[in-house]
């Protein structure tokens, strides 16, 4: 068991088997557990979505394809995430999927909202690499910039609640996908 459980006070609550191949980890208000899993289990879903008991309750199925997730993040009660090998971008309200294809590759954090999602990385010199994305038919490039604060450091970068969080030298900075939008005007 490498799961635990805990309730709203911090009292352990339970445990369950996540598997040894888990790369990110998001919850939502409503106790779901989402884990993202490496590439590295056989036949099994990138994306898992565990009920507060720790019982599996929906798994990435078809498409889109996932063998890997990049990145995971949560909105509310809606899941986000970035998978390999195509990197489309996949929003999950309750046990409904939606994805759009994308072509920004590689990036290890992810913040949604509505028609809106901020990646985060990169392979190699995108490392730093910030773009927000539109989705429409698939995920459109807005904007981009690259980010010195999360290139070449130990640095934490996630997202939550349509905000792009990055813990870097003591600095907690964050770049929220509202703020973004509405300063591009």
């Amino acid at each position: 068991m490498n799961g635990r459980l805990f309730d709203a006070r911090g009292a352990p609550a339970g445990s369950f088997a996540a598997d040894d191949a888990v790369r990110r980890v998001a919850c939502t208000p409503a106790g779901v557990t989402w884990i993202g899993y490496f590439d590295e289990r056989d036949n099994a879903s990138a994306l898992i979505a565990f009920d507060g008991r720790g019982e599996q309750m929906w798994a990435l199925a078809g498409e889109p394809y996932a063998l890997d997730c990049y990145a995971l993040s949560a909105t509310g009660d809606e899941a986000w995430a970035c998978t390999y090998p195509d990197f489309p971008i996949i929003r999950v309200a309750g046990t409904v999927a939606q994805s759009w294809m994308n072509d920004i590759d590689g990036a290890s954090a992810i913040a949604g909202k509505d028609k809106h999602v901020i990646l985060a990385g990169g392979y190699n010199a995108d490392k730093g690499r910030v773009v927000l994305l539109r989705l429409g038919v698939r995920a459109e490039p807005v904007a981009t910039f690259h980010w010195p604060a999360i290139m070449n450091r130990p640095v934490f970068v996630g997202g939550r609640d349509g905000v792009l969080h990055a813990v870097a030298d003591g600095q907690w900075l964050r770049l929220a996908i509202g703020d973004w939008v509405a300063a591009l005007g």
